[in-house]
Order: C-alpha cells, then structure tokens, then sequence
C-alpha cells in the first residue's frame, strides 16, 4: 500500500518530484553555489548494524 500512495502523490501534489514511503535509508545533500543534490540511499535493514546500501536516487537542482 505504501508503495502504491507513493506513485499516486506526485498525482495529487503538483511540486512534488519524488515520494518513497516503502524503503528505508537516509539522505545526503551536497550544496554549491550552483546546484543542490539531494541523494537517498535505501538500505537493505535498519534494525542491525550490517545493513547495506542496495539503491540509491538523486535529485538536482540548479540555480
């Protein structure tokens, strides 16, 4: 289900690029004086220390 209102919120939501609510990880931005890229990583568990990285998504925008 989660996945699912996921697809459909960029529908309902005009601003907005990008929804994940099924995954977990963290995100990471990286600011200059030209662009802002904000990259998620998804790992693979959250509840022990030998999770993994197995996909991670950018989004960039430009001044």
């Amino acid at each position: 289900m989660a996945e699912t209102l996921a697809d459909d919120l960029p529908l309902l939501i005009e601003d907005l690029q990008y929804c994940n609510l099924h995954q977990r990880g963290f995100m990471t931005l990286a600011v200059s004086q030209d662009s802002a890229t904000a990259t998620w990583h998804y790992v693979d568990a959250i509840l022990t220390k030998a999770g993994k990285v197995v996909n991670t998504r950018s989004y960039e925008i430009k001044a």
